[in-house]
């Protein structure tokens, strides 16, 4: 998107600042309005961040993931940490899955009911 790294981390701070801004904001919508006024506040600018991040923000960072804020950094170590921590208990659960239906383990079991 932006060749210039200077230039990518000024547009990124001004983004992140446009997303804090953004947060505060809700806050105040839920402080002094309605729960309707504050749902429907909520749900579009959800939708204006959901454009920053996808449009602006994302394109950035990959091409220049040394600019990657570090409490975004944090999340997605901790994210890759958790997705690991499924993944090798999907990974046990298939294994036990396929010891208890192997043909030995059938045949022990037809054994014990007759």
């Amino acid at each position: 998107m932006l060749r210039d790294q200077k230039l990518a981390a000024t547009i990124l701070r001004a983004l992140v600042g446009t997303g804090a801004s953004l947060d505060r904001s809700i806050a105040i919508v839920k402080a002094k309005g309605s729960a309707g006024e504050f749902n429907a506040y909520r749900a579009a600018v959800g939708q204006v961040m959901g454009e920053l991040w996808t449009r602006a923000m994302a394109p950035l960072l990959l091409s220049h993931p040394h600019l990657t804020p570090k409490a975004l950094r944090a999340e997605n170590e901790k994210k890759q940490g958790t997705q690991k921590t499924r993944r090798s208990s999907v990974k046990k659960a298939q294994s036990k899955r396929r010891k208890s239906n192997s043909p030995r383990l059938q045949s022990k079991r037809a054994r014990k009911t007759a």
